[in-house]
């Protein structure tokens, strides 16, 4: 799970320029995508073990969805920036058309950490309400597709369709409204030529709207409350 939340195209993208960035402004983090990698591969699933692990059964006719960013780490209503950064998400994976897994912190829920213990809670969901609410979180983490089974292509257009319209703009689902090439040769100028060109006018029309763009995209989750009843049961008797 670590790894598919770090390998994705929208993933890599980030650190390698954040860490390029970091050469030149105290804004981006040094971290890069590799070494990212390498501390997740080697111990980034210590921290998934103090999580509470939700196997999700659906068991409606509706089926769960993923997307190219699969992983989606979603912060909670309470998040506190002084507290530990585990406590402050929830995560969804959906591993199958009928089956996801969820992981949620003993802090904040009624549930016991997947260490020492090694236990995996199962729950099965009957509404089809709930999956949908599940399903829509895979848009906002996407980085430019969603998948379904085969059949449910009007579904998929669907979520992105009622996203859309809950939003200020596109932006917060699709992220940038350009093709790949673009928001590569953006990506280039900005780390090649960031300090010579940002206050640049072409630089503020022509590059500055793609990294908005983008980082309205990143903040959907934070702006989305996902209302799930099982999260919110384990919240209430916690």
């Amino acid at each position: 799970m670590g790894l598919q939340l770090e390998r994705t195209p929208k993933q890599q993208m980030f650190r390698q320029t954040a860490a390029e960035l970091s050469n030149y402004t105290d804004e981006f983090e040094p971290t890069g995508w590799t070494e990212t990698i390498e501390k997740v591969t080697s111990g980034g699933h210590k921290n998934l073990q103090q999580f509470g692990w939700l196997l999700i059964e659906n068991s409606t006719t509706q089926p769960l969805i993923t997307s190219d960013h699969p992983v989606v780490s979603y912060p909670t209503r309470q998040a506190d920036e002084d507290e530990n950064s585990n406590e402050n998400v929830e995560l969804f994976y959906p591993i199958g058309p009928n089956h996801l897994i969820a992981l949620l912190h003993p802090a904040k829920y009624n549930i016991q950490s997947l260490y020492p213990e090694k236990q995996l809670r199962r729950h099965t969901v009957e509404s089809s309400i709930e999956i949908h609410k599940l399903n829509l979180l895979q848009p906002l983490s996407a980085f430019r597709e969603i998948f379904g089974p085969v059949g449910e292509d009007e579904y998929l257009s669907e979520l992105v369709t009622t996203l859309c319209s809950v939003f200020p703009n596109p932006d917060y689902v699709r992220g940038p409204q350009c093709s790949q090439e673009n928001i590569e040769w953006a990506r280039k100028i900005a780390i090649e030529q960031y300090p010579q060109v940002r206050e640049k006018e072409w630089y503020k029309e022509s590059i500055r709207p793609i990294f908005e763009a983008e980082n309205n995209e990143s903040s959907a989750l934070k702006k989305y409350s996902h209302g799930l009843s099982f999260v919110e049961e384990l919240r209430e008797t916690a």
